[in-house]
């Protein structure tokens, strides 16, 4: 028959009037869709801001990055403020602002530790350097027959920087990088002035004991 197609002929391509047709009843039938999204609470937005945020907190973002931290906490805060005033869009976009904002908190903590981690190691490396020019030193005095009482007043403080450098290695070790930062930072600048002191305890005692004098007991 004329009229009739088989199950492999070729089907009808519809004129482009027809396709814009079709075009404008399939916006029809969504608009409303959409529309109607939007007269609903973002409840799963907000679940996966609230969800991030949590991400963030377990990463320490508070103590690592607060100034990040408060930002989520605020774009979060916001989405929820809106949902009570009915204003969707506005709690749908501020949902999606939480989360993105915790995800950027997430990552900053990773950056900030290494941060803290690096200032530490660098602290600890430069007050070794300090032990070791002390400890060249304490040798030279050795070979000048400079007693170790020259020393009584700074040894002491040596003492204490070395512990110190244990301590600043022993919190490192437990992750408490921003413990140790602070630690090695003030541990350095006790420790900087430690060479010039032991230079100046061993030129007093050979300026009180010149050369051919025996150190008085």
């Amino acid at each position: 028959m004329t009229g009739s197609r088989g199950p492999c002929s070729i089907p009808r391509i519809a004129p482009l009037e027809d396709l814009s047709t079709i075009m404008r009843r399939t916006l029809a039938l969504l608009l409303p869709l959409a529309l109607a999204a939007c007269d609903q609470p973002p409840t799963k937005e907000i679940a996966a801001a609230e969800a991030q945020i949590e991400q963030a907190r377990q990463a320490e973002a508070e103590r690592f990055v607060p100034d990040r931290w408060r930002d989520a906490q605020a774009a979060l805060a916001s989405a929820r403020s809106k949902v009570q005033q009915k204003d969707y869009r506005g709690a749908f976009a501020a949902a999606n602002d939480a989360a993105e904002k915790g995800r950027a908190a997430v990552q900053a903590v990773a950056a900030a530790k290494a941060n803290a981690k690096g200032a530490a190691d660098l602290a600890q490396r430069e007050i070794s350097v300090f032990l070791e020019e002390i400890d060249q030193l304490r040798q030279e005095a050795v070979t000048a027959k400079v007693p170790e009482e020259a020393f009584a007043e700074v040894q002491p403080r040596v003492d204490e920087i070395r512990e110190g450098l244990q301590r600043v290695t022993d919190t490192l070790g437990r992750g408490e990088v921003l413990e140790a930062q602070k630690a090695a930072a003030e541990l350095r600048a006790q420790a900087a002035d430690l060479p010039a002191a032991f230079r100046d305890a061993r030129a007093a005692w050979e300026e009180a004991h010149p050369k051919g004098r025996r150190p008085r007991r």
